[in-house]
């Protein structure tokens, strides 16, 4: 038995802009109730413009470890020269193939200070919102590959 309905204008004009080429008002009422139905408990459906309804995921995040280099390759090796020099060379790569070359100051690094702490904490901050996959310190600038 089918009943009939009165919607306004604007309900109609809504329903129309879900619609699929040549599907009927009922078909498209009827999409919108089984998705209430099926998926009213979810947080991440949304309705498309498509027949099926398409589930939306979160972004899948990817963690990747950042590549270190370090000319020399002996960290204790290294922090002895950094200590005496005061200075070091660090050349970043990013995703992109794009690559930049910083002079690293460190006139207040000491035998306690953190190689990589200090690093992480300056030029390597937010280094995967940076895109930065690789990271080459030297102390002297000519070493950097």
């Amino acid at each position: 038995m089918k009943k009939t309905i009165e919607i306004s204008t604007e309900l109609y004009q809504r329903l129309g802009k879900i619609a699929e080429t040549f599907e009927n008002e009922q078909s498209v009422i009827k999409r919108l109730i089984d998705f209430y139905e099926n998926e009213k408990n979810s947080d991440n459906v949304t309705l498309s413009n498509d027949k099926v309804l398409e589930q939306t995921r979160p972004p899948i995040t990817v963690y990747r470890k950042l590549e270190e280099h370090y000319y020399p390759s002996n960290l204790k090796q290294f922090k002895l020269l950094l200590i005496e020099t005061k200075k070091a060379w660090v050349k970043l790569s990013y995703e992109d193939g794009s690559v930049t070359v910083h002079e690293w100051n460190t006139l207040k690094f000491s035998e306690t200070s953190d190689v990589r702490g200090n690093l992480k904490s300056g030029l390597l901050r937010h280094w995967r919102e940076k895109r930065i996959v690789r990271a080459d310190i030297a102390i002297a600038k000519n070493d950097l590959p």
